[in-house]
């Protein structure tokens, strides 16, 4: 506490401020740096006859709102609009939502003067000039002292603004657009947005905010729109699928195929068999996973393009191809890979030519998988899907391992793990590390394939996968035989 006085001090000894308000501002700031400088900042812009016993505010929302209360009207007011930009706010934008609102206002030496508060920081290196709030908490309470009905104008003004002054790279703006339309309460307007906005976060594997977003945009659809609020929960199914996020996942299937049926969609109620002929499958329920994909099957030539069909020709081909019958995997792969040309589609064709990979490896074909991998790998590279890219590039691991070249399979694994996490893929986790794992006990290091497997098991966990759980215990109860006494111990 007395460093804390001793910091006071130092910032207000030209203001004689009485050991009553040193006390209380110490007391209050419970040690909050932040706290501490906006307050010096607060009594600073005092007038001199107010120094003495004065109230000191009691929050920090309090102290930053006496700050702003005692700023003259035209900062108070560029601060607040400044405020529903964001965070970080161009200075065009709030220049041209000036220009709307027919304010005679100079924002670049307001600005500036508010800088000297040190309210705000001019950001440098930028393209265009930007300014950042000091602190988060300073635009929240300018936030929220504006009225409901100004803060929606200004939002749509805000909205309007961008779409004036970027109209030649919207799509960097979707999620600040969809944002501010939603807030103006222009639904209408903020859908697309918030569509392309959570289009973009699930390409980068922002999982979170694209699940965020597309339950936000079911939330703006009309109860009656069945087919919108179908595509939106299979974009939520996709991205559950890959980080595991399982539990409600049986119930959203059937909600997504009650969904396709209300709206007549046949691609949606293919997407749902399809899905949980995937749930079945990962279950070792074959004869139940053919079922369903059988019947996804009959309704993929219904759909207006032929993606299903290559689709579920893919899923097939794994079907056979897991039951050992190579003939039949061949031809449902080899067709996959067909469609996949025909539509000129470079994503379903390196998912189909890493299956055509793993098929050719499996017959002892190991040149023709390596190209495969390496095809599939290539494809995914230049088009930067980075799921695909980490299927190409484990299959590559993989094949090396199957071949007896463990030691040029490692570094292939460590980028498949690597590209996992980022993705938050489990599935893709379970190969990358249990390939590892493999390498690991075929070498003298037991106890780094022991902990490869005992994530493996953390994860099952986390799925729920019971019977995974159960197989991978028994690979490190078998790898813990192997280990001398000094390390067990």
């Amino acid at each position: 506490e007395k460093s804390i006085t001793e910091l006071v001090l130092s910032h207000t000894r030209h203001l004689d401020l009485s050991e009553r308000s040193i006390e209380q501002v110490v007391s209050l700031s419970a040690g909050n740096p932040f706290y501490l400088e906006e307050w010096c900042n607060y009594v600073s812009g005092l007038p001199e006859a107010d120094w003495q016993d004065m109230p000191v505010p009691a929050s920090l929302n309090a102290l930053i709102l006496s700050r702003l209360d005692s700023l003259p009207q035209v900062l108070r007011v560029l601060l607040q609009k400044a405020a529903v930009i964001g965070q970080e706010f161009f200075v065009d934008i709030l220049r041209e939502v000036e220009r709307n609102l027919e304010d005679p206002v100079d924002v670049d030496s307001t600005l500036a003067t508010l800088e000297d508060h040190a309210l705000i920081v001019k950001l440098l290196g930028f393209e265009f000039s930007s300014y950042l709030f000091k602190h988060i908490t300073t635009r929240e309470v300018a936030y929220q002292t504006l009225l409901i009905t100004n803060r929606k104008l200004l939002h749509q003004l805000t909205a309007e603004a961008i779409e004036t002054l970027f109209a030649d790279r919207l799509d960097e703006f979707s999620f600040s657009l969809g944002t501010h339309y939603l807030k103006a309460e222009m639904h209408a307007k903020a859908l697309p947005w918030l569509r392309k906005a959570a289009d973009a976060a699930a390409r980068v594997f922002d999982n979170s905010r694209a699940l965020d977003l597309y339950g936000q945009i079911r939330g703006l659809l009309p109860r009656d729109d069945h087919k919108q609020h179908g595509e939106m929960l299979l974009q939520c199914l996709e991205i559950k699928w890959m980080i595991g996020a399982w539990k409600a996942l049986d119930a959203e299937l059937a909600e997504l195929k009650e969904l396709g049926v209300k709206a007549g969609d046949n691609c949606l109620v293919f997407h749902a068999l399809r899905f949980e002929g995937m749930m079945a499958f990962y279950r070792r329920q074959r004869d139940e996973a053919k079922s369903l994909w059988d019947q996804a099957a009959a309704l993929a030539d219904k759909c207006p393009d032929a993606m299903p069909r290559c689709v579920i020709e893919n899923l097939l081909g794994i079907w056979y191809q897991d039951g050992g019958l190579w003939d039949e995997a061949m031809e449902h792969h080899s067709l996959s890979l067909d469609l996949a040309r025909r539509l000129n589609d470079p994503q379903r064709e390196a998912k189909s030519l890493n299956n055509l990979g793993l098929l050719y490896l499996a017959k002892g074909g190991h040149e023709e998988a390596l190209q495969a991998f390496s095809q599939s790998l290539e494809l995914a590279t230049r088009h930067r899907f980075l799921k695909d890219e980490s299927l190409a590039i484990g299959n590559l691991g993989h094949a090396y391992i199957v071949m007896g070249r463990p030691e040029e399979a490692m570094p292939y694994l460590e980028r498949k793990l690597d590209l996992a996490n980022r993705m938050n893929d489990k599935l893709e986790t379970i190969k990358a590390l249990g390939n590892m794992g493999r390498v690991f006990s075929g070498t003298d290091r037991v106890a780094e394939a022991i902990a490869c497997f005992e994530r493996i098991v953390r994860i099952k966990q986390y799925l729920g996968d019971e019977n995974g759980i159960k197989d991978t215990e028994a690979t490190i109860t078998e790898l813990k035989g192997r280990l001398s006494p000094t390390e067990q111990t």
